[in-house]
């Protein structure tokens, strides 16, 4: 026994009389002999045998049993089930296979095992404990934790894993408060379907409000307006009241800028002196011939004016300038459209300019002079002798010794022929 005191010797050869086979302390016994007890002494089975005890005992420590040959039995291959008690304990005594129904489990090494196919299915309480027994049943494939389906009136929610949900058709519904929080439980009612508005305006007739800047405010039949008081002006969310409005021609507008009825296409034309414009959609209108005078300040939208007489005022002619005359010596032409020109019979003369310049002035020259000029310099001029007489061209000055002029001789080629053979 656990605690006693014992005194060591030395091993013995174990000797064989009549199939029992002694080692000194514990005995070996053969097929058909008491094995087992509990005792540190007690016989254990020769080898091939296994010690079988009685069913009541179920191999519990202090009983005894009989040498008996192990049996062979295949050992099946177990199906995938987390609840299998051979796969806890691996009895090495027969297993014993039970199918649907039958009682399973229990704790023992020779406890049943369900058929393949089937589960051992422990009560509520304590779960499967080692040592329980359960019924074996046909195994369901509902995944763990999966949620209870319940009827109306039923509780639902509550914020765990297998909390009941409501079938279909109806709608978990939580209280006032806290309005469906995680963990808070309903109750399952059929779900009620709402409209939706659709917020159709009511049609109305003459002399009933309109308007309103609601989307379900009431507008007015079919011609007739929604006329709004003079203060709103027609402001979004102002109500009004449904009227037959009078459509007057629009006149074919004339060039008169400050027309009310341009503007506002008001109602009803007034005479003159009468106050007009003033910015609502019945504003009056000056008549024929009249136009709305408005203060010095300006046409502002809103704004009165009173009726009057259009007054004709006269075009201003627009103004012509005549080119300032110059005399001999001054300048003359340019850019200017009012550019001084010069007085018969002078001719303005202009300088030589580059390509691309233009609005240089000039200067008046008599015509004569120019002729003069032109007598005085021939006495240089070359000519030159190839396919006949011809014109030649000579270098001029000018009275303005600033600019060079090229001019042709004011005389014909039989005059030049004369004059030169006198020379000769």
């Amino acid at each position: 026994m656990p605690g006693e005191k014992g005194t060591c010797e030395e091993a013995v050869v174990p000797t064989t009389t009549k199939g029992v086979e002694k080692t000194g302390a514990i005995p070996v016994v053969g097929e058909g002999q008491s094995c087992g007890g509990g005792m540190l002494d007690a016989p254990v089975c020769s080898t091939g045998l296994t010690c079988v005890y009685i069913a009541e005992s179920k191999g519990f420590v202090g009983k005894k049993g009989t040498c008996q040959k192990a049996k062979t039995t295949p050992k099946p291959t177990p199906p995938i089930t987390p609840k299998i008690v051979r796969r806890l304990f691996r009895a090495a005594v027969p297993v014993l296979w039970v199918g649907e129904g039958q009682p399973c489990g229990g704790g023992a090494l020779d406890a049943p095992v369900c058929n393949t196919g089937l589960t051992c299915v422990y009560p509520a309480e304590p779960k499967g404990f080692v040592g329980e027994k359960g019924m074996c049943q046909k195994a369901k494939t509902t995944p763990p934790n999966a949620p209870k389906t319940v009827d109306e009136g039923q509780p639902c929610g509550g914020g765990t894993l297998d909390a009941p949900v409501c079938s279909t058709g109806l709608k978990c519904v939580y209280p006032a408060e806290p309005k469906g929080f995680v963990g808070e439980k309903g109750t399952c009612q059929k779900s009620k379907t709402t409209p939706t508005p659709t917020n159709t305006p009511k049609t109305v007739g003459e002399g009933q409000p309109c308007g309103g800047g609601t989307l379900d405010a009431p507008v007015c039949s079919t011609g007739l307006t929604c006329v709004y008081p003079l203060e709103s002006k027609g402001f979004v969310g102002e109500k009004g009241t449904c009227a037959k409005v009078k459509i007057t021609p629009t006149p074919t507008p004339t060039k008169t800028p400050k027309t009310v009825w341009i503007l506002f296409r008001a109602v009803g034309p007034v005479g003159e002196d009468q106050p007009c414009g003033g910015g609502t959609l019945d504003a009056p209108v000056c008549s024929t011939g009249l136009t709305c005078a408005y203060p010095a300040a300006g046409v502002f939208v809103g704004e009165k004016g009173t009726c009057q007489k259009a007054k004709t005022t006269t075009p201003t002619p627009t103004p012509t300038t005549t080119p300032k005359t110059v005399g001999a010596g001054e300048s003359c032409g340019g850019k200017s459209p009012n550019a001084p020109v010069c007085r018969a019979p002078l001719k303005c003369i202009y300088p030589p300019t580059p390509k691309g310049i233009t609005g240089v002035p000039g200067v008046c020259r008599a015509v004569s002079t120019a002729v003069a000029m032109a007598k005085e310099t021939q006495k240089s001029v070359r000519i030159f002798f190839a396919r006949g007489w011809e014109a030649p061209k000579m270098r001029v000055l000018s009275a303005d010794t600033r600019y060079g002029v090229d001019l042709r001789p004011p005389f014909s080629n039989m005059q030049l022929k004369r004059r030169t053979a006198r020379r000769v």
